[in-house]
């Protein structure tokens, strides 16, 4: 129907603006794929409109300063759980509400990418993890036990 391929050329095109979207018929080259700074910078720039700007500073904040220099070397593909426990350790317990948003920004990213179709390995799991689970392993830190 027009509908359903007005929501198809929707979706073609956010990717295309995220920078992920790959020709009909392409394989996607699973063992290499996108570093995950290179996969924020294309979200962040494609959600400009969608946030207030003082919103937009805090998550770029966030980016800059706790997930890219731990994380953003690393390939969406190839991000595991277990990546993102560490570093949400790393965060340590001194800013427990700044933590909780980087991580939250994270996911945010992270469940976009699932979204897009890029092929995952251990993050199928993080995208299901909630907060708790992920601080469970922070000494102190409250998280469920």
């Amino acid at each position: 129907t027009e509908d359903a391929a007005i929501a198809w050329l929707t979706e073609e095109r956010r990717k295309i603006d995220l920078n992920v979207w790959t020709p009909p018929g392409a394989k996607k080259h699973r063992d290499i794929g996108v570093p995950l700074r290179e996969y924020c910078e294309a979200w962040y720039a494609a959600t400009e409109n969608r946030h207030k700007p003082k919103y937009r500073a805090l998550n770029r904040g966030y980016l800059d300063n706790l997930i890219l220099p731990a994380l953003g070397d690393i390939a969406v593909q190839a991000l595991t759980t277990e990546q993102v426990r560490d570093w949400y350790t790393a965060l340590g317990t001194k800013y427990p509400t700044r933590n909780a948003n980087a991580y939250g920004l994270l996911r945010t990213i992270l469940n976009q990418a699932v979204d897009d179709d890029e092929p995952l390995t251990g993050l199928d799991l993080l995208v299901e993890l909630d907060l708790d689970d992920v601080a469970s392993g922070i000494p102190g830190h409250g998280g469920a036990s």
